[in-house]
């Protein structure tokens, strides 16, 4: 249960980090 909610997670950490890259990325080509 644990081993599950710690993938859960870091699989929001990465899905945010990514969200945040591509938007830095789409007001650097603004």
């Amino acid at each position: 249960m644990d081993i599950v909610y710690i993938g859960l997670i870091a699989v929001f950490c990465v899905v945010v980090a990514a969200f945040a890259i591509a938007c830095d990325k789409l007001g650097s080509v603004k």
